[in-house]
């Protein structure tokens, strides 16, 4: 329903703003929910998070994804970091679930990611470490934040900075 984009468009409405989900139900019910709030000038398109096709390159100064990347198999998490990297003209935020894989798996089994109850956990850090010119950040949410267990061991705010 785009709770996101409402809080950065209330917090200053010159900001264009662009929304993306794969549902087009998902879509509908957030163009009624910006109407009713009415925040209208939010922009909203159909489209998944690896094909970012409607976007020119550098098009948008930061991408946004909460709670998306975990839904995105290992097959195409790749390409689908490559896409929001090349739509940004900044980088990348993301708040989704982070792991270190030499510390939970231990330093002999360094791992890129696991799968948790249906849902992909990555190690960010791993998996950019071969990209030229990122810097990774991340971010554990506090215990307190979230009263999920999953959110609470790996709930992350990954900021993934580019050199354009």
């Amino acid at each position: 329903m785009g709770p996101n984009l409402f809080l950065l468009w209330q917090a200053d409405h010159g900001l264009t703003l662009t929304g993306m989900d794969p549902s087009r139900v998902a879509i509908d019910g957030a163009g009624a929910e910006m109407r009713q709030r009415e925040a209208s000038s939010i922009g909203l398109e159909v489209g998944a998070a690896d094909q970012l096709c409607c976007l020119p390159d550098s098009s948008a100064d930061v991408v946004l994804a909460d709670a998306v990347l975990m839904y995105i198999p290992p097959d195409l998490i790749a390409k689908t970091l490559a896409e929001m990297l090349r739509v940004s003209r900044f980088g990348v935020v993301l708040s989704t679930w982070h792991f270190d894989g030499s510390v939970d798996k231990g330093p002999e089994a360094v791992q890129t990611v696991h799968y948790d109850e249906e849902t992909w956990v990555y190690d960010y850090r791993r998996l950019l470490a071969t990209t030229p010119a990122i810097k990774v950040e991340i971010s554990p949410y506090p215990a307190d934040v979230w009263r999920d267990k999953r959110w609470n061991r790996y709930g992350a705010i990954v900021m993934i900075q580019h050199d354009r």
